[in-house]
């Protein structure tokens, strides 16, 4: 009688413990799932602000002219002005020391292949590196063969504020149009629209 009064009050229990249980699995689940997606949304949201805020530098960039007594260094050790360097309109890819290895070399790759079949334009590379050397060996690492530039300063354009690295279009006159800063993956197609527009 004792064991089945006893089994009649603790089965309630164990059922009552399992459900709460149970409840509280499924509770912890969904807490964590929107967390997930909470981060999902706000890694969006950064993703967002960030190409926001490129084109703004890039438009404020747009239309300014690169200092005349820039002194760039070429291949074989000579010094020379960059009026000197500009003859024609010519597409500009612009690193520093701190542009991204891996990333760049993804890029490159894609670019590579997308120009080969089209009209070449007149590209080169203008570099912030200690040396030129170092400049050519990390165009190396990155499969860039286009002609490299090396100067020991900035541009003062408001895009520089920024470190990263970008392209533009130079013209005769120095001034700079045509800025596209956006180089990750996550902007595959603007990044490819970008070349397949300035090399029409």
């Amino acid at each position: 009688m004792k064991r089945t009064l006893l089994l009649y009050i603790i089965t309630p229990l164990l059922v009552s413990f399992l459900l709460v249980l149970h409840l509280k699995v499924k509770l912890n689940e969904s807490i964590e799932e929107s967390i997930s997606k909470d981060v999902t949304i706000n890694r969006y949201k950064d993703h967002v602000d960030n190409l926001k805020y490129l084109r703004y530098l890039e438009t404020l960039s747009d239309g300014r002219s690169l200092d005349r007594s820039l002194i760039f260094q070429d291949g074989e050790g000579d010094e020379m002005p960059i009026y000197e360097i500009f003859k024609e309109k010519t597409l500009v890819f612009r690193i520093t020391e701190s542009s991204c290895t891996p990333c760049l070399k993804k890029k490159f790759g894609i670019l590579n292949k997308m120009l080969k079949d089209k009209q070449p334009l007149n590209c080169i590379v203008l570099a912030t590196f200690l040396t030129y050397k170092d400049a050519k060996e990390f165009c190396n690492s990155v499969n860039i063969n286009w002609p490299i530039y090396n100067c020991n300063r900035d541009f003062d354009l408001p895009i520089e504020k920024n470190d990263i690295s970008y392209f533009f279009m130079l013209y005769e006159n120095l001034i700079c149009h045509n800025f596209q800063s956006v180089l990750t993956n996550e902007y595959r197609e603007i990044f490819l629209g970008y070349f397949d527009a300035i090399n029409r």
